[in-house]
């Protein structure tokens, strides 16, 4: 990691969190909140709309927050960018144009293809869930792989959501089981093949479906198929998953990350099958949502009688309980409430290695050009 150590621009000892949609938030407030304010910054990227969203945001925790445009026309480095993924800007990545050192905190597992392209490059280090990722991203020869559990979710085991609270908030009737649907984006999503099957069950169950975040402001025939199912919650606002999670029974998930979600936070689980997922552009065969099928169960068809069926099945979940512990071990260090704390400490500690070495770097460049003048 020479190059970064080592660099010859002077950045500011910022530490920016790259935000291009407000749901970033969720993913990065629980590692923000164990770092010095002060030293942290909110870089936001994107359409006007998620921009302005992002700042209200931003300003309502008191936090700084500059544009990413901006920084690139001024030319105000940041000491360290940490980000989900990286954007393509003119002719190079938005993360190196940004920072010296780029850290990239993984957000979702699954879609194989796309998680861990070429571009993971980038780089230095990768704060990843846990074994099944690192052995994954261990082909990379450029950054340090971090496992970090799912820092999103700390919060989840150390201070717990009041469910009846969220339940009242959501207007569940606390009565009834609740079915949680989290379907993707794009041709993975599940809403076109499985939505009436689904709303057929909302007088049974509260129904609380949250779409993809960029199915709310690209696919609006989806959002109004959804909108159009009797008793059912569409959630088309800014809600942590983590919330949604401890008010389900069960949850129902097509692709990405929500199933490992449930996983994670020992959720009961279906899964919704869609016609040729296994060779979409974005998954590749040996995708985690294909070896989670081998392991939880899945509905190919839409068929309300057997997802009823299903449901109601205890022996099912006695089971999947003992798989989503196996599963657990396989993809996600074992960090739980301390999983942000651990992406955090991984956080100041590159800090303060960078700070060190460039300490040290210009000590000796002073030493150097004191003996030039010596012998001048």
């Amino acid at each position: 990691m020479q190059q970064w150590i080592e660099s010859e621009s002077d950045p500011d000892d910022t530490i920016g969190f790259l935000v291009t949609h407000p749901e970033w938030f969720h993913h990065f407030r629980p590692i923000i909140d164990l770092l010095d304010v002060h030293q942290v910054e909110v870089v936001l990227h994107g359409t006007q709309a998620e921009i302005v969203a992002s700042r209200s945001f931003a300003e309502g925790l008191g936090w700084k927050h500059s544009l990413a445009d901006e920084r690139i026309g001024n030319q105000r480095r940041l000491a360290m960018l940490v980000s989900g993924h990286p954007f393509r800007l003119m002719e190079d990545w938005l993360p190196r144009q940004l920072a010296d050192v780029n850290v990239r905190l993984m957000y979702a597992l699954g879609k194989a293809q796309w998680n861990f392209s070429d571009w993971n490059e980038i780089y230095d280090v990768i704060l990843c869930f846990g074994p099944y990722h690192a052995q994954r991203l261990a082909r990379f020869s450029w950054p340090l792989v971090v496992q970090v559990g799912y820092p999103r979710y700390s919060r989840y085991f150390s201070a717990p959501p009041d469910r009846q609270e969220l339940l009242r908030r959501l207007r569940c009737d606390a009565a009834k089981r609740t079915l949680l649907w989290l379907p993707t984006w794009k041709a993975l999503s599940s809403i076109d093949r499985f939505a009436e099957c689904i709303g057929a069950l909302a007088g049974e169950y509260n129904l609380v479906i949250k779409p993809h975040p960029l199915s709310i402001t690209t696919e609006p025939e989806r959002i109004a198929r959804l909108a159009a199912l009797p008793g059912a919650t569409v959630l088309t606002d800014l809600v942590d998953n983590g919330d949604l999670f401890c008010i389900a029974d069960t949850v129902l998930c097509d692709y990405g990350g929500p199933a490992f979600g449930a996983v994670y936070l020992d959720r009961n689980l279906l899964l919704l099958d869609v016609a040729g997922a296994d060779s979409d552009e974005l998954m590749g065969p040996d995708s985690a949502e294909l070896l989670l099928r081998q392991h939880i169960a899945a509905i190919a068809l839409p068929d309300a009688a057997r997802l009823r069926a299903m449901l109601a099945d205890e022996a099912l979940w006695a089971e999947q309980g003992a798989k989503r512990g196996w599963l657990r071990r396989r993809f996600f260090a074992p960090y739980r409430e301390n999983a942000a704390a651990t992406a955090a400490g991984a956080i100041r500690k590159i800090q303060r290695l960078r700070s060190e070495r460039r300490t040290l770097a210009r000590q000796a460049s002073a030493v150097e050009r004191f003996r030039q003048w010596l012998s001048g």
